[in-house]
Formats: structure tokens, C-alpha cells, sequence
């Protein structure tokens, strides 16, 4: 039988033993020993069948039967641990089969001495307790093999026995050429349970490791859940918040307003002022709430459409004379852009735009008692700039970087008091962003601030 053939045999084989032995990955390095075990009794009993017709013809050399009668004993008990490996725990059938080596190294170097594979078998007994039991199983199967080999150079001593052994080895020579077997089996097997006692460490560790790993996940589970739910329960309540408030909102800053225009006294006209201004902060601050959120959700909407610059300014010039505190400022002005500029097209969200407009010339105006306000905008390479400048406040040099963090407010102590919780700008930078476009500003304390953005004009000139 050619040589590839047998190894194609043992190989399937093996991986038929591998595939059919029940277990759980939990075993750890227990669960590879018990496969290796399995594929181990399996090539002796194949290389067992192939020495049998050699061994049977030593043994009639020899004139002696007691070698084939120790070689089929071992051979069917090997053969039977294959059979019933299923029915016998790990440990038991080891001790067995290392019982099995040792009575077959035992048989053989007694009876062919110097000439036969004993001292082979007997190293090997350790070598298999330290793959398959462990450290302490290796070291005690050394002590057996040099308690063995006393016991042969005490029979060579006494001459107890006439055997080929007995005849082939002196006192010294067996202790010399036994020693270097322990040795070599020592250097061999102890190291091989040392390290395989370090690899069942670190199974057991990353076992751990995969357990705590899998209660990590399930909690993860748990909170994405939770903050679904959350998420959920948050967008029903803006979607109330956005509703339910606004609608009574609008109807007291209409009658405010409409009581501000009448002919009443003036003490209660004043009182109706300050009513729309509060009733006004409050919806602004609503909706900046509202806005955030959507940001943050990631749901905000961009709907462009075709428009012209005039068509924006038509829209922005009546929202800005609105606000109150905008009203009956006769120290300050704005200016806005004029010309052909105002003839130009872009594609853009207006709402958006107008958002953003908005929120920028309000800050201008609380911080700008007195002064002048330009709004400009401008086009090159198909972007479109605008600018909101004013010779205001300004911006001190250490609240500059977190300008446009949320729930930013500029410290000024002696400053004027203003209203808001420092959104606006923030969600500016949100919408230019998530329109394409970039916002910067340049400013210097008690001089004046200008706020820039840019956006893609999304249409020809």
C-alpha cells in the first residue's frame, strides 16, 4: 500500500474521530486533549496492525512467545478504548493506555534488550501524561520510569534473571544509557506540561473574557432598547412641544400685538409690550429648542428650491422690523444689500436661509445699542457669501473659540443682560453645514463683529 495512501487513511479517519466526538467549546484545552487521545489511539492501532507480522517473527527469533502474547494484549486494548471512548472519562483512559506502555516497554526490553524499541516506549509514557494529563501526571510518570529502571539495574546486579537483556547490558552501562533517557525525557515532557498548563490559563482567561464580553453586548442591547424608546418618547414630545405651544403662543403675541397698536392708556400699553416681547422670547426659544433637537437626531430637512436674493430680502426686511427689540431703536440702522446683486439666483432651502439671516441680525442687534448693522452678500466661482456686520460689543478674545459650542453665552459682566440660552449660533452652523456651506467671523471687543457663511449658488448666474 503506497505510503500517501496510508496517510490519506489515518488523515480522514482522524478528522472522522474529530467531527463525531460531542463536546462544548467550554471544555477549553480539555476538549483538544480528548481529540488528540482519540486520533493518538487510532494511529497505534494502524501502525499497531503493520508491526504485528515483524513482531510476531522477533518473537519466533527470539524463541519467545510472550512478545505477541503482550502485543495483541495491548493491540485489542487499544482497540477496545477506541470502541468504548464515548462511555470512559479522559483521565481513566490515559492511565490505562499509559498502563499499556508501560507493560509493553517492560515486555521489551526484557526480552530483546539493547535491539528493541523499549526505552523508546518507556520515554514516551511521560511525554503522553504531559500532553494529556498535565504537569503533575508528567513528573510522577519520570519517577515511575526511574523507579523501573533501578529495578532493572538491581536484576542485571543480582542476576535474578537470564535474558537478552541481562546478558547485553553491565550495571554501569544500563545506568549510563538509561540516565540520558530520563534526562532527555525530563527536558522533553516537563516544558510541554509547563506550557500546555500556561495555554489552559489563557483558554480559561479568554473564556472569561467571552462571557464578560457577552453580558457586555446584552446590556448594550438593553440600553439601545432604552434609548430607543427614549428617542421615541422625545420626538412625541417635541412634535406636542412644537404644536401644542406654539398655537397658544401665536394667539397671545397676536393680541398683544393688536392691544400694542390701540389707543389704550399708556401704563396698560406698556404692560402689553412687555407681553409680546416675553411671549415672543419664549416662541424663539421654543423653536430653538425644537431645532437642536431635530440636529441632533440627525433628521434635519433641507428642501431647496430656485429663488432670488430679492425674493429673500423681500421676506427678511418685514421679520427683522418686527422684532421687539428692534422696534423704536432710533440710535441704530440696517442696511441691506442693493442693486443687481439682488437679481441673482440661487438654489437653496429659503426657510433655512431665512432661519439663518434671522438669527444672525438679532444677535447684532442685542449687542449693538447703537450703531449701524450691514447685511451684505456677494458671488465668485458660484458660491454665494453673505456678511452681517456691526460696530457693536464685539467678542471677547477667550469666549472667541466656543463661540459656536452649545449653550454658549458670551460673559460680559458689565455688559448689557440678554436673552437666550445660546443655540442660535450653533444651529447656524449646523444648517450651513448640512447645506454645504461654511460660517467663520472675525471680531474685536468693543469695535464690532462680522459674521460670514457661504453656500453653494446651485444655479447659474
Amino acid at each position: 500500500m503506497p505510503i500517501n495512501r496510508i496517510i490519506n487513511i489515518i488523515d480522514n479517519k482522524f478528522s472522522f474521530l474529530l467531527k463525531n466526538y460531542e463536546f462544548t467549546r467550554n471544555q477549553g484545552l480539555q476538549f483538544w486533549r480528548e481529540k488528540i487521545f482519540n486520533g493518538l489511539m487510532f494511529v497505534v492501532v494502524i501502525f499497531g496492525t503493520i508491526a504485528m507480522i515483524p513482531n510476531i517473527i522477533a518473537s519466533i527469533t527470539t524463541q519467545s512467545t510472550i512478545i505477541t502474547v503482550v502485543d495483541i494484549f495491548v493491540y485489542l486494548s487499544f482497540i477496545s478504548i477506541i470502541v468504548i471512548r464515548k462511555r470512559i472519562k479522559l483521565k481513566h483512559k490515559v492511565v490505562f493506555a499509559i498502563s499499556l506502555v508501560y507493560l509493553l516497554s517492560i515486555t521489551l526490553l526484557f526480552t530483546l534488550g539493547p535491539v528493541g524499541p523499549g526505552l523508546i516506549w518507556l520515554a514516551s509514557a511521560s511525554l503522553i501524561a504531559a500532553l494529556l494529563l498535565g504537569l503533575w501526571a508528567s513528573i510522577l510518570t519520570i519517577v515511575i520510569n526511574v523507579v523501573i529502571i533501578l529495578l532493572f539495574a538491581l536484576i542485571i546486579h543480582l542476576e535474578l534473571a537470564s535474558s537478552v537483556f541481562s546478558e547485553s547490558y553491565t550495571v554501569i552501562t544500563w545506568i549510563a544509557v538509561s540516565s540520558n533517557i530520563v534526562v532527555v525525557n525530563s527536558i522533553t515532557s516537563i516544558p510541554l506540561a509547563l506550557l500546555l498548563k500556561a495555554l489552559e490559563e489563557s483558554i480559561k482567561a479568554e473564556q472569561g473574557l467571552k462571557e464578560e464580553l457577552l453580558i457586555y453586548n446584552h446590556n448594550l442591547k438593553i440600553e439601545k432598547l432604552k434609548a430607543q424608546e427614549s428617542d421615541r418618547l422625545k420626538s412625541a414630545f417635541l412634535a406636542n412641544l412644537s404644536h401644542d405651544i406654539r398655537t397658544p403662543m401665536n394667539a397671545i403675541m397676536g393680541f398683544s400685538e393688536i392691544l400694542d397698536s390701540e389707543n389704550i392708556d399708556q401704563h396698560l400699553k406698556k404692560y402689553t409690550h412687555q407681553i409680546f416681547i416675553n411671549a415672543q422670547y419664549l416662541q424663539n426659544l421654543i423653536n430653538d429648542i425644537v431645532d437642536i433637537s431635530i440636529i441632533e437626531s440627525g433628521k434635519i430637512r433641507i428642501s431647496y428650491e430656485t429663488t432670488t436674493l430679492k425674493h429673500i430680502f423681500e421676506k427678511l426686511i418685514p421679520v427683522i422690523d418686527t422684532l421687539p427689540y428692534w422696534k423704536n431703536r432710533a440710535k441704530s440702522k440696517i442696511t441691506y444689500p442693493e442693486g443687481e446683486i439682488l437679481e441673482t439666483q440661487i438654489k437653496t432651502d429659503t426657510s433655512r436661509l431665512l432661519q439663518v439671516l434671522i438669527n444672525l441680525i438679532s444677535n447684532a442687534i442685542k449687542f449693538t445699542p447703537e450703531g449701524k448693522i450691514s447685511i451684505k452678500a456677494g458671488i465668485k466661482n458660484k458660491t454665494i457669501t453673505f456678511c452681517v456686520c456691526d460696530n457693536g460689543l464685539g467678542i471677547p478674545d477667550a469666549e472667541q473659540q466656543k463661540i459656536f459650542d452649545r449653550f454658549t453665552k458670551i460673559n460680559r459682566p458689565k455688559g448689557p443682560t440678554t436673552h437666550g440660552i445660546g443655540l442660535g449660533l450653533s444651529i447656524c452652523k449646523a444648517i450651513i453645514t448640512t447645506m454645504g456651506g461654511k460660517i467663520w467671523f472675525t471680531s474685536k471687543e468693543k469695535l464690532g463683529t462680522s459674521f460670514y457663511f457661504s453656500l453653494p449658488q446651485g444655479t447659474e448666474s
